[in-house]
């Protein structure tokens, strides 16, 4: 098999600057959502980036030790950032979150920390979310005391319970590891994406279109739904060989 990745972000229609960043490498695929209202969110998700950019893929020979390397840089970042935070006073209380994918062989190992995303889509199979969300009211959908649409418009829906910076040390929650298949069309996206569309209008928008265009099918999606919070999806699809 082989794996077609494209990823964009934007920095919607409220936001002064864009907190989000992204990286979409040969095997490497990850989406960083600076803490909004946070002091230098965007030097946070940028030291994530370039520390798991870093990140050796090619020296791993089991999954074990593949996705113990992937959780090992995110825990590496976040040392970095609190240090940071730590020594620059006016960087006090920058944080990211992180989703990420390591292609592993055929399996794709996800690594999670905070409410950013991903989802799985398969044959004919609605999208599934295969990552936790860290959040308030992840917790409450979790808890069944309230639906994704009610999240959407709770008071505190932008509270975070875990997130990269804000401790010494972080714990570090890993999603599934999906064996992928092909046709499968792996999403990961920051919740100015998840937080005004809908999963089911999220695989209308990006199910087997060109790349490209599902990518900014979902941007400008986003946008049109008032743009609230910086817009980033990563899209990874798995192709059949030759």
């Amino acid at each position: 098999m082989k794996i077609q990745a494209f990823g964009r972000t934007d920095v919607g229609l409220v936001r002064e600057r864009n907190e989000d960043r992204a990286l979409v490498g040969e095997r490497l695929f990850v989406v960083a959502d600076g803490l909004g209202g946070h002091n230098a969110g965007d030097v946070a998700s940028s030291m994530l980036v370039a520390e798991m950019d870093g990140l050796d893929i090619q020296t791993f020979a089991t999954s074990d030790d593949a996705y113990a390397a992937l959780v090992a840089s995110i825990e590496a970042a976040n040392k970095r950032i609190h240090q940071r935070a730590v020594n620059e006073p006016d960087r006090e209380g920058m944080g990211t979150t992180v989703t990420a994918g390591l292609l592993h062989g055929d399996t794709m190992l996800l690594a999670q920390v905070g409410d950013t995303r991903a989802y799985l889509k398969r044959g004919d199979a609605p999208m599934r979310r295969v990552t936790p969300d860290h959040s308030y009211v992840g917790a409450l959908i979790e808890a069944g005391v309230i639906t994704e649409e009610e999240a959407r418009t709770h008071p505190k829906r932008s509270v975070i319970l875990k997130a990269l910076g804000q401790a010494e040390e972080v714990g570090v929650e890993a999603g599934e590891h999906v064996e992928l298949q092909v046709g499968d069309e792996l999403v990961l996206v920051s919740d100015g994406v998840h937080g005004v569309i809908d999963d089911a209008e999220l695989e209308r928008i990006v199910h087997d279109k060109p790349l490209m265009d599902a990518v900014e099918g979902v941007i400008t999606a986003a946008r049109d739904a008032g743009g609230p919070d910086n817009i980033t999806i990563v899209m990874v699809r798995v192709l059949p060989d030759g």
